[in-house]
């Protein structure tokens, strides 16, 4: 089953997400975007834009674009209100959420 968390970025909460796959750090699942969301929507899309074109564009590098997505300091408060740091946070197409904890 399941597990709907927050993702904030200070107070802000960006949205949530049901994870639904764990590989280590790296967690996944379905996000539905917060109410303060569209602060952070254009460096989010901008990261998913580069991952496309990386797909035809082999000698493209998008990953540094993650930095931007990196630098606003995201993080995943859970149901227990444990609060846990998180990077690399990308959304592709169908509204799934990819990012890494932490260590």
């Amino acid at each position: 089953m399941a597990n709907r968390e927050t993702i904030q970025c200070g107070h802000h909460v960006v949205g949530f997400v049901e994870i639904s796959s764990v590989d280590m750090w790296h967690l996944s699942g379905a996000f539905e975007p917060g109410p303060d969301f569209l602060h952070y929507e254009d460096a989010i899309i901008f990261v998913r834009a580069l991952q496309r074109k990386a797909e035809s564009d082999p000698d493209m590098d998008w990953t540094d674009a993650l930095d931007t997505v990196n630098s606003y300091g995201f993080v995943l408060v859970n149901n227990d209100n444990t609060i846990r740091p998180i990077r690399d946070f990308q959304l592709d197409d169908d509204g799934f959420a990819q990012f890494k904890l932490e260590i």
